[in-house]
């Protein structure tokens, strides 16, 4: 099982929006990953992107990234992260499939 912390990433300009949503579920995926500079995510429209309630989202794609090996992968997973728009600060609520 994969624990993930639940620390907030701030980021000068981001928004609570769909964009910002998936600039960081990206950063929390390369924080779980064995190889972060290796990371190579899809495009944009090739991410699922559910808007759950009022500045939540849930975010579900793939990487490619090398493993302990050097050898590349393809991992599928899902983000569930919130944006607090006061605070300026996105939250990892959930991430799954690493």
């Amino acid at each position: 099982m994969l624990a993930v912390a639940l620390l907030p990433l701030t980021g000068c300009g981001s928004s609570g929006d769909e964009g910002g949503a998936i600039a960081y579920c990206h950063q929390f995926v390369e924080q779980q990953l064995k190889s972060p500079s290796s990371a190579d995510f899809p495009s944009n429209s090739e991410h699922t992107v559910t808007e759950l309630g009022e500045q939540q989202w849930r975010v579900s794609s793939y990487v490619d990234a090398d493993n302990s090996f050097g050898a590349s992968l393809r991992t599928n997973w899902t983000c569930e992260i919130s944006y607090d728009d006061a605070a300026g600060v996105w939250t990892l609520e959930s991430l799954t499939g690493l």
